[in-house]
């Protein structure tokens, strides 16, 4: 499988870090210290001001945490099918298969992932597979805004990360027992 297994742990990496950052910004940020506040944001700022600039940043940071992580998942998702859609290819009459194989390919990627999602069932549980579909319908939010179409659903990093990760090491378990 072509994917990257470490992706999505590396977008958690970098998630934890920047709690971090933040974290010790915010203790740092009132104190006012020059040494400390030079060349940032917070230099010129009041205490109420720097607090709000980094709660505002962190709910930034949590939606676009999850829409990257879902990207990640994504990838890995549409790859899998991509890879078994191979076969289509190797079958008779080869000048069909071909070209099926070739449209499959072509369109695998612009299938509805809620569609694609339910191919693993009886793979993964239907629970975690709902789960992945609200995430998946949070992150149209994150990255559409539509007030019209509101998620049913706030969706957390660390639910994210924990759905996604469990959905990639089901199908890889199942890999790894038919090879």
């Amino acid at each position: 499988m072509n994917y990257d297994e470490t992706s999505l742990d590396d977008v958690w990496t970098v998630y934890q870090v920047a709690l971090d950052c933040h974290r010790i910004a915010k203790k740092i940020a009132p104190r006012g210290d020059e040494a400390f506040l030079a060349k940032t944001v917070f230099l010129e700022m009041n205490f109420e001001e720097a607090e709000e600039k980094i709660d505002h940043s962190m709910k930034d940071l949590d939606n676009w945490i999850v829409l990257t992580l879902w990207a990640q998942f994504e990838h890995f998702v549409v790859g899998y099918v991509r890879e078994k859609g191979n076969v289509l290819g190797h079958t008779e009459p080869e000048a069909f298969s071909a070209r099926l194989h070739d449209k499959f390919d072509r369109e695998v990627g612009d299938w509805k992932k809620s569609d694609v999602l339910d191919l693993f069932k009886g793979v993964v549980e239907p629970d975690l597979i709902g789960q992945a579909k609200q995430i998946k319908e949070y992150r149209d939010w994150v990255a559409h805004r539509s007030r019209r179409r509101l998620p049913s659903s706030k969706t957390s990093p660390k639910l994210a990360f924990h759905v996604l990760k469990a959905i990639i090491e089901k199908v890889r378990a199942v890999e790894d027992s038919v090879t």
